[in-house]
């Protein structure tokens, strides 16, 4: 990574997406190559997003080879949703694409994740739901780090690191109090990450405002 340090890079879900960028720490299976060719073949349905199908389908693969012992290996299918609808939503905000590219997620899940539970199976949302999904998702996914970090003596961060923190309690928030009594599918997204992630009230993390460096202690580096 270059430019000025941001620790924002070194919380559990940056890392992970980083990792999804760079499709690093896997195995392939060769004998699976029919399938995946047949994978290949479902994305020129989908013209709008041909400048990212090759990723897509790397990141397909890479969750599926994942090696065991990798970072977040647990909740690679749940970083893998995120991402690639954070790729397509870059592209083009047409909902409708997610739907269609969440239909090849399903078919790989469905015959690679042996432990299946598929949080997104079949489900349509929007594109602002999908983003206070996926800011609600990582900010849980970070939020024990954070909480670390504040607890630490002098703890400041700057205005990008606030504004995270900020963002991903708020879009908790509005899923918690809205979801127990709606049926709409990004709310059975959340309650479904909720019971399976979320062992705690998450609480409102706040810290002190400075403009550099970002979520730092003690001024070090």
């Amino acid at each position: 990574m270059t430019g000025e340090y941001d620790e924002l890079d070194s919380l559990p879900s940056r890392l992970s997406y980083y990792y999804f960028d760079r499709f690093s720490g896997y195995t392939e299976n060769n004998d699976e190559e029919s399938y995946w060719s047949f994978i290949e073949r479902w994305f020129p349905i989908y013209q709008s997003i041909s400048s990212i199908s090759e990723t897509l389908l790397k990141g397909f693969r890479y969750a599926t080879y994942m090696k065991n012992s990798r970072f977040s290996y647990e909740e690679r299918w749940d970083y893998l949703y995120f991402w690639m609808g954070d790729k397509i939503f870059h592209v083009i905000e047409d909902a409708s694409i997610l739907s269609g590219v969440r239909d090849i997620y399903d078919d790989v899940r469905k015959k690679f994740d042996k432990s299946y539970h598929n949080t997104y199976e079949k489900s349509e949302i929007t594109v602002e739901n999908f983003k206070t999904l996926k800011l609600m998702y990582d900010y849980s996914q970070d939020y024990d780090t954070i909480e670390n970090k504040i607890k630490t003596n002098n703890f400041q961060c700057n205005t990008k690191s606030k504004n995270y923190i900020e963002d991903g309690y708020k879009a908790y928030k509005q899923l918690k109090d809205i979801c127990p009594t709606s049926n709409e599918d990004y709310c059975k997204i959340f309650n479904s990450i909720k019971t399976l992630y979320i062992k705690k009230e998450l609480s409102e993390l706040i810290c002190s405002e400075v403009t550099s460096p970002s979520m730092h202690a003690n001024g070090d580096r």
